[in-house]
């Protein structure tokens, strides 16, 4: 049986994705033009219901707190994965139900972070 690493499934997620676009654009602009081209609608204000950053409702539905441009990429990933990440999936499944949740958050961090500040990146900035 072959093992799957996950992170290195999102890393390549991300990287596909980026591929798609302008590489002269910011961050920000970056993933705008992600949610523009899922249709994943965007909504720029504060909500009440919960004490999150983000929120990803199934479908095309991504709120965030505007001044937290990682939370937005953590929400876009939810998107990807469920969308563009059925390898991502598989891999979870292995998990319990318990964990499930966890990993998946744990990947979207990870790929948010690879969205803003790319792991080959961190490490030639390291050596």
């Amino acid at each position: 049986m072959i093992k799957i690493d996950p992170e290195a499934e999102v890393i390549n997620l991300v990287n596909r994705i980026k591929n798609e676009f302008d590489t002269n654009i910011t961050k920000e602009e970056l993933a705008y033009k992600i949610c523009e081209k899922y249709k994943v609608k965007v909504q720029e204000e504060h909500f009440v219901e919960s004490t999150s950053d983000g929120r990803y409702v199934r479908e095309t539905d991504c709120t965030y707190k505007p001044r937290t441009i990682f939370t937005l990429f953590h929400e876009i990933l939810h998107f990807l994965i469920e969308k563009e990440g059925a390898e991502i999936i598989e891999i979870l499944t292995n998990h319990s139900t318990s964990t499930y949740k966890d990993s998946l958050e744990q990947l979207c961090d990870f790929g948010a972070s690879e969205f803003l500040l790319p792991q080959q990146e961190l490490l030639a900035l390291l050596e």
